[in-house]
């Protein structure tokens, strides 16, 4: 397939002197040789320039874009403005250019008086016809009159009806937004009908022979919604693609142990993985880099499809006040930012979807946020800009448009410089969405920076690679420290692309390299501070065999809360922080409830001692829930999959005044502090 891809692609190149030559033969037979000549000379100078390496099916797509644009304003005015208008000016200065020559008078002019009688029917059903019917008076002020209601009448049934064509079309090919092929690939609804991705067919996913189910598998990977976020995954396991929680597995090392650095990393979906398998993704090979260089890390791999950095800055917040925190957090970020101030609200956080969600609630598009600086849109504005989006000429024109403008990507990668989570959409990134996504995306990390220092996590920001358009490129280049600028780090890989911002593996690996090289430092520190030093390489890592992943299982979770359990204890005034910690945590066999009650008797006995003396009563209640905790815990959790402590606080006995005293011990620590 990829093969038949290519060969299309050079035959497209051929496009502009096949047709010149071809019509040219045309003329020179039907007796037009100069027409023909020159039509030659074109195909000819144009066959030079192919050889030559131009794209000159390019450039004549930019000219058929261009004028098809031109025609859109034309189609617009002539129907209105020459039609209808010109056409009823016409009629009342009494000229009928619809009216055969031979059948015209001398214009318009009263008609003779006749009888009354004339005017009257004389038989019920009008056989006589020997009498002529007697015009209505015309011409004056009454014809003008009339032909003025002629006019705005005819106008305003044009509109109708172009507004009526224009929704029924809409409805017909469920077109509501721009972003509606981005909606259809983030699976919302549950849906396990796919499609095939062109891009399994690509030169860079040709070494790849599971491409074709992969990107079937990444369309049924599910979602439902989260506050602030908009989105969360769902847990989901597949062949390629299996989803833990808010985290997408990822390699892990033999040798990291329970004191090996922790790395969180958030992103979008080149963060996530499109394109790769769970163990070759950026955050595997970060992984696999670590190992081979003696500095074995954890790492989670957070990104999210279509995400931008106010959302990972969010549940970058979440997860923090959840707990355990980790050494180094990591985001990656670039693409999306721009994607998000061209399809949302313009120069505040927004995400992708913005405009979906706003039509789905509202019935119309997202407003943009109010400036007292720019003086709002006058009604007419706003009643065209209302109209021209609805209006079918409009939309016959921008079909033409886009169908013209498709050969302006003839080279697969490039093609897709508009594109976000793998879809190529309509939409258009300009210069101005390009600095309102880096004053959001600056205004998202210091939010960042201050959650970092507040949690004594270190964070590592980078500015991905993509295929750069013009907005990118300034994007590029007006980016700001503490920001590590990396969007150079596939320039020499372009064959890694397979679409605007996503790689294949290889491309994931290439991006890894380069971020190690960049936060190794960091890495090293980390791993000081936790008490394990950087050994000697193992050697160069193997890029070709796979490695089972082990997620950290539920024993291993109660293992890390507990050693973080025993920092919070010193600083006792995050116990209450820590507390959420345990609503987080599974538990299945006995091994594992056992770990976990230790770990909760622990917690409550920390925040017993370090309770005021004004909660004597609350003390004395939670020190006999202590008592009867083995009983509470006795029995294994009805759904194992979910965290086995809220399902226990679902059966006790509110009248026991057990959580109410638990949860004001806690908030009397906080107030404390």
């Amino acid at each position: 397939m990829s093969g038949e891809r290519r060969r299309r692609v050079d035959v497209r190149r051929w496009v502009p002197v096949v047709v010149p030559a071809l019509v040219g033969v045309a003329f020179r037979l039907t007796g037009h040789p100069w027409r023909a000549n020159a039509l030659w000379a074109l195909a000819a100078v144009c066959f030079v320039l192919v050889l030559c390496g131009v794209p000159v099916e390019r450039y004549v797509a930019r000219l058929g874009l261009a004028v098809a644009k031109g025609v859109s304003h034309v189609a617009s005015l002539l129907i209105g403005a020459l039609l209808v208008v010109v056409g009823g000016v016409l009629r009342l200065v009494g000229i009928d250019p619809l009216t055969p020559r031979a059948l015209r008078g001398n214009g318009w002019k009263p008609a003779t008086a006749a009888a009354v009688s004339d005017r009257l029917a004389s038989t019920t059903f009008g056989l006589e016809s020997h009498k002529a019917s007697a015009a209505p008076p015309r011409g004056g002020l009454a014809g003008f009159a009339r032909g003025t209601t002629f006019v705005l009448g005819s106008l305003t049934v044009l509109l109708l009806l172009d507004l009526g064509i224009g929704l029924g079309w809409e409805k017909l090919s469920n077109a509501e937004t721009p972003v509606s092929g981005v909606v259809d690939a983030i699976n919302f609804t549950g849906n396990w009908e796919t499609h095939d991705d062109p891009r399994a067919d690509l030169p860079a996913m040709a070494a790849y022979p599971w491409a074709r189910e992969y990107f079937h598998e990444i369309q049924r990977t599910p979602y439902s919604y989260w506050p602030f976020t908009e989105s969360r995954p769902k847990r989901f396991k597949g062949d390629f693609v299996t989803m833990e929680d808010w985290w997408r597995r990822s390699y892990e090392s033999p040798k990291a142990g329970a004191r090996a650095p922790v790395v969180w990393m958030f992103g979008g979906s080149t963060t996530w993985g499109e394109g790769q398998r769970d163990e070759h993704t950026i955050a595997s090979y970060l992984a696999r880099i670590a190992e081979r260089e003696g500095i074995p890390i954890k790492i989670f791999n957070y990104g999210q499809r279509g995400w931008t950095h106010f959302q990972e800055m969010v549940l970058f917040e979440q997860l923090l006040a959840r707990g355990p925190v980790p050494d180094i957090a990591v985001f990656y970020d670039g693409a999306n930012e721009i994607n998000a101030q061209t399809l949302g609200a313009k120069g505040v956080p927004t995400h992708t979807l913005t405009d979906f969600y706003a039509r789905r609630l509202t019935g119309d598009g997202v407003a943009q946020f109010e400036d007292n600086r720019v003086a709002p849109p006058s009604a007419a504005a706003l009643a065209w800009e209302a109209y021209s989006g609805h209006s079918a000429i409009q939309k016959l024109v921008r079909h033409i448009s886009d169908w013209l403008g498709k050969p302006a990507g003839a080279s697969e990668a490039a093609a897709q410089s508009d594109d976000n989570d793998g879809v190529v959409t309509n939409y258009h990134k300009t210069i101005d969405d390009a600095v309102r996504a880096v004053d959001v995306y600056e205004r998202g990390r210091a939010m960042t920076l201050d959650l970092a220092e507040r949690y004594d996590v270190t964070p590592v920001f980078f500015w991905q690679p993509v295929m750069a358009g013009p907005a990118e490129v300034w994007a590029d280049g007006h980016m700001s420290k503490p920001t590590i600028n990396i969007s150079d780090a596939l320039d020499d890989h372009p064959e890694v692309y397979i679409d605007g911002g996503h790689t294949n593996e290889e491309g994931a690996r290439y991006v890894a390299e380069r971020i190690w090289r960049e936060m190794r430092l960091q890495i090293e520190r980390a791993a000081r501070r936790r008490g394990t030093s950087p050994a000697r390489p193992s050697g160069p890592a193997s890029t070709s065999t796979t490695t089972t992943t082990v997620l950290p299982s539920d024993s291993e979770r109660i293992a890390e809360a507990s050693a973080a359990l025993d920092a919070v204890v010193r600083r006792r005034c995050e116990l209450g922080t820590w507390a959420s910690t345990l609503g987080t945590l599974r538990a299945d066999g006995p091994a594992e409830i056992e770990a976990l009650r230790v770990l909760v008797t622990r917690f409550l006995e920390a925040a017993v001692s370090a309770a005021p003396p004004d909660q004597a009563r609350r003390i004395a209640v939670i020190r006999e829930f202590i008592r009867h905790l083995p009983t509470f815990m006795a029995s294994p959790p009805a759904d194992p999959g979910r965290p086995y402590l809220p399902q226990m606080a679902a059966l006790l006995d509110l009248s026991a005044g057990w959580m109410e005293a638990i949860q004001g011990v806690i908030l009397s620590l906080s107030e404390r502090c």
